[in-house]
């Protein structure tokens, strides 16, 4: 299913890898659209490293290791390190999404999630079940980051479990959940949120869930502002990060599916450096923070906006070289 430079470019790739995973695949020869598929995918990928091996389970004969991972439904596949993580992928992963299944693999050899501190103080007091299933298909270019998102965060939190689920292969979920777009993101049976959100807004959603099952998570779970750093900024905190901040503020409204946005970041990121206790640098994704995109009329991305004691002192749309952002700044500060 992979062609030569496929293999070698994830060679290159697990190169990272760490410590020994076992991916467990569960299948069944009847009336499993991909089980033989999926199978023979991960063989492929895991045939590049001495470091994974691959085991095989039916999902009607093997009930105890059905049982000891709560396999739902096949074809599914547990990367698993010493212990399980909580990294499930149901359907195969194929297509864009087997950019998640190698990037979890190799999460789970190198035994860390790369959550933020932040995130990680925030994750801590979870200490209830959290079950993220992280709706995709193939085609969708976004849903590898939703997906990976998740898969950190099961690393992070022994008590998260985190389900792709390709909804192509499973129509019934996507009836039961709603699913209209990708990736939906369903936590608990009670969140839901569509959209490749930025970890503090996905963690915010988590621990919404945690909540709702008895874990003692903080009230208020906004980042905090540091200097010299940009700041994700949503729809709950922009009034006290933005409109009520006592230095200017520079906003860059973006979207993980912009590529100018991503040519921008960097700028911004460096801007964020120089302008260190004068100005605060914040981002806003539009496709999270809808109802402040609406209200400032976002209709095109990067849009960036430079306020002053609550008012918008000038907007710049696409990406404009450094010095121009600059100018603008250094006649509010002077």
């Amino acid at each position: 299913m992979l062609q030569e430079k496929d293999l070698q470019t994830i060679k290159e790739m697990f190169s990272r890898l760490k410590k020994d995973v076992t991916i467990i695949n569960f299948t069944q020869e009847l009336e499993c659209q991909y089980c033989k598929e999926t199978y023979q995918l991960i063989n492929e990928i895991a045939s590049v490293s001495d470091k994974i091996k691959v085991e095989q389970y039916n999902f009607q004969v093997d009930k105890e290791k059905v049982k000891e991972f709560d396999i739902k439904r096949i074809p599914a596949t547990v990367i698993k390190g010493k212990d399980d993580e909580g990294i499930r992928f149901y359907g195969i992963p194929a297509g864009y999404e087997a950019s998640a299944f190698i990037e979890s693999i190799i999460m789970v050899s190198q035994g860390k999630a790369d959550l933020s501190m932040d995130s990680q103080v925030l994750l801590k007091p979870v200490s209830t079940p959290v079950h993220i299933q992280v709706f995709t298909t193939p085609t969708c270019p976004h849903c590898p980051g939703a997906v990976i998102t998740g898969n950190k965060l099961a690393l992070g939190n022994k008590n998260i479990v985190c389900d792709m689920v390709e909804v192509s292969e499973f129509p019934e979920l996507a009836h039961k959940y709603g699913v209209s777009g990708v990736p939906q993101i369903v936590i608990n049976e009670e969140i839901s949120f569509t959209g490749n959100l930025p970890e503090p807004a996905y963690i915010k959603h988590v621990l919404k869930a945690a909540a709702l099952t008895g874990s003692k998570v903080p009230d208020s779970i906004a980042p905090k502002y540091a200097p010299g750093k940009t700041l994700h900024v949503s729809d709950d905190n922009f009034e006290k990060e933005v409109l009520k901040s006592d230095m200017p503020v520079l906003v860059d409204f973006w979207a993980d599916w912009c590529m100018p946005c991503k040519i921008l970041g960097p700028i911004i990121d460096e801007i964020a450096g120089e302008y260190k206790d004068k100005v605060k640098v914040c981002k806003v994704d539009t496709e999270e923070a809808m109802q402040i995109a609406s209200q400032y009329r976002i209709s095109s991305i990067p849009t960036v906006m430079i306020f002053n004691k609550g008012e918008m002192q000038d907007i710049l749309v696409g990406v404009q070289p450094k010095n121009i952002y600059k100018d603008k700044l250094n006649k509010l500060i002077q």
